[in-house]
């Protein structure tokens, strides 16, 4: 069975659209893209050469660190010059030989001769040393110089002699010392005792000290004794007596200083023997 046919019209149903019933709308054009895509295109652009030039631009000190790091200069021609001359010195240095230190020679001294076979020798003098020590220190005697002693030191003044040594029982050997004030060099006890002392062994040590007096009973003088074991060593126990020729410990000798006897306390000499030969003045 068909569906009536409400148009009177055959060949369309007319249950279906009719023609212009409905009207079709316009049709909607495209967008367009391109115009978008030229400013995507520019501001890429754009944004590229920022970028570029925030790389290839030093970046703005900042407030912090703001201190200006100053640019060394170069002189050519005087850097030159000077490392020519470091170079100048560097060669003469190189060809300057090295000079060796002189060594420092010690004088030799002059053997002295003196009456017969006697040569200067120079160890200190001492009481039982020989005398060429003396020699060797003090140089050659005076003309008041005999067989059996040695002068030195004439006063300016007078025809004394400031030092005489003997060698009356060893030849050649001190066996006795006198020391005399010449030119003022004993005011008192003190410079006697310096100028006399040195003439003692090295090992001597003091024993007493003995006041002497003259046969007025006044002072006289004062008589010091001493103790050397090197002393004992080089003459015979015979030489060690005392006033009344007893014998004494060998090693002991004494040293008699006299005084001027002028009031001013002054000395007029002092004399080193062996033993105790001086004691009773």
């Amino acid at each position: 069975m068909q569906p009536p046919n409400n148009s009177g019209q055959r060949g369309q149903p007319s249950w279906l659209p009719q023609p212009g019933q409905f009207q079709s709308p316009p049709p909607t054009r495209p967008p367009d893209h391109r115009q978008r895509n030229a400013w995507l295109i520019i501001i890429a652009i754009m944004l590229g050469g920022l970028t570029l030039l925030g790389i290839l631009s030093p970046p703005s000190p900042s407030p912090s660190n703001t201190t200006a790091v100053a640019t060394p200069t170069v002189d050519l021609a005087s850097s030159a010059t000077a490392l020519a001359q470091h170079n100048a010195n560097l060669t003469a240095v190189a060809s300057t030989p090295t000079p060796k230190p002189t060594p420092t020679m010690k004088p030799t001294p002059t053997p002295t001769k003196v009456t017969g076979n006697l040569t200067a020798t120079y160890g200190p003098p001492r009481l039982g040393g020989p005398i060429t020590d003396f020699i060797g220190k003090y140089g050659k005697p005076n003309d008041h110089t005999d067989a059996n002693s040695f002068h030195w030191f004439r006063d300016s003044s007078s025809n004394a002699d400031g030092l005489i040594v003997w060698d009356l029982t060893h030849p050649n050997q001190v066996d006795s010392i006198d020391v005399q004030g010449v030119n003022g060099d004993m005011p008192n006890m003190s410079a006697a005792v310096a100028l006399c002392t040195v003439y003692n062994p090295s090992d001597a040590r003091q024993l007493k000290s003995i006041s002497l007096v003259n046969a007025s009973g006044q002072a006289s003088g004062v008589d010091v004794v001493y103790l050397s074991a090197s002393l004992a060593r080089v003459f015979s126990p015979d030489d060690f007596t005392d006033s009344q020729q007893n014998n004494v410990q060998p090693g002991t000798f004494d040293i008699q200083y006299l005084y001027k006897g002028d009031g001013t306390g002054s000395i007029d000499s002092c004399s080193i023997l062996p033993g105790e030969q001086q004691t009773q003045g």
